[in-house]
């Protein structure tokens, strides 16, 4: 099983309380990772649990799937921007729905993982990058390798070095 490689932007959807994670893989092009291109995805209404890989466990109330909608509504569709290799993509609010004890919890987080092929999966089509929505804080990102200083992580860091300068200053 490939190494998850990329991650939201958005990291508290990943955190706290929410429906079940689901699992789901498309296959695209080898040029279509290269240049990054952004695609629509019809995802399944069910999906296999990501915890237990289909199995049967306490997340997806030992049915090995987590629904994405209810039944006879119309398929979902997630527009994103490939990575440029294989990976595994955690995208969320996009897995599965919360159970009926858990009403009002979020969406599980979708693992979505990309991988090549002579022939995109069915229903997966690429979008011209203008049709495609800017992105936003559910956007996806790729992950840099560790010790590689992006301008992300940069301000990521200068940011925290001056609330701790300023937490320092307010407790003297």
């Amino acid at each position: 099983m490939p190494q998850p490689l990329a991650k939201v932007v958005q990291d508290d959807a990943l955190h706290g309380p929410r429906g079940p994670d689901g699992r789901h893989e498309i296959v695209v092009p080898e040029g279509w990772l290269g240049e990054g291109a952004w695609v629509e995805i019809p995802l399944p209404r069910l999906l296999n649990c990501a915890a237990c890989e289909g199995g049967g466990c306490d997340r997806c109330e030992r049915s090995g799937a987590v629904a994405t909608r209810p039944r006879k509504t119309l398929t979902e569709v997630v527009e994103l921007q490939l990575p440029t290799a294989p990976a595994i993509l955690r995208v969320p609010r996009r897995g599965g729905l919360p159970g009926e004890e858990a009403q009002g919890l979020g969406r599980g987080v979708l693992l979505l993982a990309v991988r090549t092929g002579a022939a995109p999966s069915e229903g997966v089509r690429r979008i011209a990058r203008s049709l495609a929505p800017s992105r936003s804080s559910d956007a996806l990102a790729p992950i840099a390798p560790p010790g590689l200083v992006t301008p992300g992580r940069f301000l990521w860091a200068a940011a925290a070095l001056l609330a701790a300068g300023m937490a320092w200053l307010l407790g003297r």
